[in-house]
C-alpha cells in the first residue's frame, strides 16, 4: 500500500543492533517490540543513535502487568513496562519525553493496557558513527 512513497521505507532487523547508519531516520516506530527485548534499554539506545537530531521516536507497548501465564503463549521476554519506567529508559538514553501515558485498555479480561510514548533526540545531540 505504501510501495508508491519515495519517502517511506520500513527494515526489519535486531533492534538491539540494527545495521542503519547513525542519525539517518527522521522518525522510528517501534509498535510492540519492547516485550520481546533481551536488552530494552540497548534496542532504545539503538533508536536514539539511527535518529537525527531533532528526530522523533514513537514507543507503543503494554503497560507492566501479573498475567505472565497469558503472555507467554506470545514468548514475551518482558512483562511490560509502566509510563515511568518507560519515560525512565526513554530518558536514560537522551531522549526528550513530552509524552508517555497509558492510552488504551482491553474490553476482554486480562484488560491489557497499552502504554504509548512519544519522544525526541534534542536537536543538540551529537551524532556518533555506527
Amino acid at each position: 500500500r505504501l510501495a508508491s512513497h519515495a519517502n517511506l521505507s520500513f527494515h526489519a532487523a535486531d533492534m538491539h543492533a540494527l545495521p542503519m547508519a547513525a542519525g539517518s531516520y527522521d522518525q522510528v516506530l517501534m509498535f510492540h517490540v519492547l516485550t520481546y527485548a533481551e536488552r530494552p534499554a540497548d534496542a532504545l539506545a539503538e533508536a536514539f543513535r539511527v535518529l537525527r537530531p531533532g528526530g522523533r521516536l514513537i514507543v507503543v507497548t503494554l503497560d507492566q502487568h501479573e498475567h505472565a501465564d497469558v503472555s507467554a503463549a506470545y514468548a514475551h521476554v518482558n512483562d511490560g513496562f509502566s509510563p515511568e519506567t518507560l519515560r525512565r529508559l526513554l530518558g536514560a538514553r537522551g531522549f526528550d519525553v513530552p509524552q508517555c501515558n497509558v492510552t488504551a485498555r482491553e474490553r476482554r479480561k486480562p484488560h491489557f493496557r497499552v502504554v504509548t510514548a512519544f519522544a525526541t533526540r534534542p536537536a543538540h545531540a551529537q551524532i556518533r558513527a555506527s
